[in-house]
């Protein structure tokens, strides 16, 4: 996948395959913090 337009696409030929598929889809782990702002820290383990 090289883009979020192409993953639908991508996803609906993987399923066409006749066994196991894989599919890479690359992350873009810089906005991790962002994620955990909305958290509360102290629900966290």
């Amino acid at each position: 996948v090289e883009s979020a337009d192409s993953l639908r696409a991508t996803l609906r030929a993987a399923m066409q395959v006749e066994g196991p598929a894989v599919v890479a889809i690359p992350v873009d782990y810089s906005d991790n913090p962002k994620l955990m702002e909305p958290l509360r820290t102290d629900y966290l383990i």
